[in-house]
């Protein structure tokens, strides 16, 4: 019975041209026109800045002092504390040497960068934080500062790129903390984070890549809109009173609807993504990641489905998924940044975008562009799902049990 119903819907949707030009051909066609349009390939050239707190004579002779009385050696504690600066090695020996398109700025102090709207990002070296990092990597005592990281919204993409190489090389530092504490005496590994480094830079987002994920978070949601239209019509020609009539169960009719929106939804996303491979170059950083972010906003999409159809039912029209497809939609590619990178307008907007479906797609798939760690994206999966859950029980509160009378 539910395979039945599954399989009536889809080829409901074959028949249907409209259908077809909406979720297929549209979105590969604005594609192609706002990639073109908007493309200027590759990194472009911009610039960050680098603000230092110097450690003063007074700081470094404690330290001295302190690594004097473990029992290491004053020409020893000389050459670990010259050759291992932290804040030379991230900006000479990565950023220089792995990302050319910067211009690195050194000589501003923090209130004069964060007032240049030129800037992409702002690398801040706190106070105490060579020390923290002398202590933990030497000594093995206490916490390690990390840098901070002023991102500048106006040019997010290069801001996200210098975050996630900051990100990558303090990743670095710890599991190499991990491997000198276990007997590994090197202190910093620089062809492991070169490598890293270069994983980031190579993935970073282009605007292809960005259009592509925009267009089909959108996209994606006319599905549901669609494939639940088709409740109105089968409320009038009682396809749910004879479900009942032959003893079968009626919750299998909703699950029908949210099994339809999910594999529609998936497989317009897989080709819509497969063609843009082939044709514009888009490439992945984790395809698990990708399979798993599709797989999230799929089953949301089955949620918005079972829901929409039960809001057909209970109001006797297409009410609802017209007013889903021609308005909410709409907004929700808004504010979720399908269009415009919104939070260069209003950051509060931006944070609200970000929690709609489209815009928690869109930051997942991101992640997965870069190919990062799984727990870059898990709070964006768990998100889409819960969504899924709670649509299906919004549904199951307003589905008819019979004749569309509660």
């Amino acid at each position: 019975m539910l395979w039945a119903l599954v399989k009536k819907d889809i080829q409901h949707l074959l028949r249907e041209k409209s259908v077809l030009i909406l979720l297929f051909i549209m979105p590969l066609g604005l594609i192609a026109i706002l990639g073109y349009a908007q493309s200027g390939g590759g990194i472009e050239p911009f610039s960050i800045a680098v603000v230092n707190t110097e450690l003063t004579d007074e700081e470094t002779q404690r330290f001295v002092e302190e690594m004097e009385a473990e029992g290491i050696p004053e020409v020893a504690i000389q050459q670990l504390m010259a050759s291992f600066n932290v804040k030379d090695i991230l900006v000479e020996d990565v950023f220089r040497e792995n990302l050319e398109e910067i211009t690195i700025e050194t000589s501003l102090t923090l209130d004069e960068a964060l007032a240049d709207k030129e800037l992409a990002a702002v690398i801040e070296f706190p106070e105490g934080y060579q020390q923290s990092i002398w202590r933990t990597q030497i000594l093995s005592r206490g916490e390690q500062e990390e840098v901070i990281v002023h991102m500048n919204r106006e040019q997010s993409t290069n801001s996200q790129l210098i975050n996630s190489v900051v990100q990558s090389f303090y990743e670095t530092l710890r599991m190499n903390q991990m491997a000198y504490e276990i007997g590994d005496e090197t202190i910093l590994q620089q062809q492991e984070i070169q490598r890293t480094i270069e994983q980031t830079q190579n993935r970073t987002i282009r605007v292809f890549d960005y259009v592509v994920v925009a267009m089909a978070a959108m996209f994606v949601l006319y599905t549901a809109g669609l494939v639940s239209r088709f409740a109105t019509d089968e409320k009038r020609t009682k396809v749910v009173d004879r479900m009942i009539l032959s003893q079968a169960p009626s919750y299998i009719y909703g699950i029908s609807k949210w099994v339809t929106g999910t594999l529609t939804a998936g497989f317009q996303l897989c080709a819509i993504f497969s063609i843009s491979y082939l044709a514009f170059g888009v490439k992945w950083g984790s395809l698990l990641q990708f399979g798993l972010t599709t797989l999230a906003i799929s089953m949301t999409v089955g949620g918005l489905t079972v829901l929409l159809t039960a809001m057909n039912f209970k109001f006797d029209s297409y009410k609802a998924s017209t007013l889903f497809t021609n308005l909410i939609v709409t907004i929700f590619a808004f504010i979720g940044g399908s269009f415009i990178q919104i939070d260069i307008l209003n950051p509060i907007i931006g944070k609200v975008g970000e929690l709609t479906p489209n815009g928690t797609t869109m930051t997942a798939y991101f992640h997965a562009f870069q190919g990062g760690d799984f727990q870059n994206i898990l709070p964006s999966i768990l998100l889409l799902v819960g969504y899924s859950v709670v649509l299906v029980a919004l549904a199951v509160c307003l589905f008819p049990k019979r004749g569309g009378q509660r």
